[in-house]
Formats: C-alpha cells, structure tokens, sequence
C-alpha cells in the first residue's frame, strides 16, 4: 500500500474535477444555477472521501503485517480509520453574487415624499379652494344680489380654486421627483467566478492532504 501513489491520485482527481468545473461556469448565466453546480461539487468531494477511506481499509485487510494482529488490534485500527472520516469536515462551497457576477448600474427615475412636502401641497390646495370661493362671492354680489346666484358663484368659484390648488400641488410633486442610482446583478461573471474556484481548490487540496496523512499516520505501525 503506497501512500504516496495515493497522494497523487488525490491530486489528479481534484485537477481534473476543478477544471471541469471551470468548463461548466462557461455555460452558466444564471446564478441559481451556480448554486447548483457549487452543491454537486461538495457532494461529489463527501463521495470521493469516502471511497478513499474503502479503498485504503479494503487494501489494508489483505496485508500480512494486518493478518497478524490479534483481532482486538485490527478492529482498533479499522475503528481508527473511520473516525478520521468521521472527523473530516468538507465545508460547503457557498458564494455570493459580488463573487462571480457582473454589477450592472442603472439610473431610475424615484419620487420623493415626505410629511411636509405632503402637507405643504395639501395646503396649496385648501387655500386654492378658499380664494375660488372668496372670488366667486364677490363676483356674486357685483353682478346680482340674488342668493342663489350667490351660492352658485360660490360654488364655481370654489371648484376654479380647486383646480388651481391642484396646479400648484402638480408642480410641487415634479419637483420632488429625482434620479435615482441603482445597482444591480447582470450574468455570470467567468473570470470573477474563475477566481473563486482556485481559492476553493486550494483549501479542499489542504484538506485532502491532512486526511490521507491522518490515515497514512493511524496505518504507519503496520507499514514499517
């Protein structure tokens, strides 16, 4: 059982899973769907791990130096290798849009409101409605003493009043309206999410490294 073969085996798959991976983000735009990929490479590692353990318990039985122990010893040393795979923790690889997408920035058109914008067109408004009334009595008076002429002209004046508080009230609302900035998240960015990758792969080859030691270790006595 050569552990150093094993080592480099270890490296060729992770090579190869990585780098397959960098072919796959170049069909991806869609970040759900990198979510995704990102999920199958934590489970495709959990596997791999696994099938690492097997494969070295499986060598180890048919050794002579394992043959010889007594069966205290060889359950001890079985038990030993699962509990460093017990112990093995593969992070999951979780990234985030500022990671491995485009910021696309866009400017928006946003109305601004607040109590006292909304109080002051209100009160143009009410005083438009006072002054029509004001006007529509006097015109009243002026041209007949009659009071239901009166109430008319009040009436009409009240309602030209209210048209002009409107006007004023409009203006006041597109002054309020301003451009906006936004920013906002576009297509998956290759290069961005290339960096990632490598960064990944560097601290799951770290990890695999430490795991396969640990074994190497727990198997050493019957190595020798």
């Amino acid at each position: 059982m050569n552990f150093k073969i094993k080592r480099q085996l270890i490296s060729n798959y992770l090579d190869k899973l990585y780098n397959q991976l960098i072919k796959d983000v170049a069909l991806i735009s869609e970040f759900q769907t990198l979510v995704k990929r990102c999920n199958l490479e934590t489970s495709k590692l959990s596997n791999y791990a696994i099938a690492i353990k097997e494969e070295i318990k499986s060598e180890l039985v048919q050794l002579s130096a394992y043959k010889s122990l007594d069966e205290e010893s060889k359950e001890n040393l079985l038990t030993t290798i699962d509990q460093i795979h017990q112990q093995l923790k593969i992070p999951e690889f979780t990234v985030t849009k500022e990671e491995c997408m485009d910021v696309v920035t866009v400017s928006v058109d946003r109305e601004y409101r607040n109590a006292a914008v909304d109080k002051q067109a209100q009160e143009f408004l009410n005083m438009g409605t006072a002054i029509g009334a004001f006007i529509g009595f006097g015109l009243g008076i002026v041209i007949q003493k009659n009071l239901p002429f009166l109430l008319i002209s009040i009436l009409g004046g009240a309602a030209i009043g209210t048209v002009i508080g409107k006007n004023k009230n409009k203006q006041k609302m597109k002054r309020s309206v301003e451009p906006s900035i936004k920013q906002t998240f576009g297509k998956v960015n290759k290069n961005k999410f290339e960096s990632v990758i490598q960064k990944r792969k560097a601290s799951i080859v770290t990890l695999f490294n430490q795991y396969i030691q640990q074994i190497e270790d727990a198997c050493q006595p019957i190595l020798k």
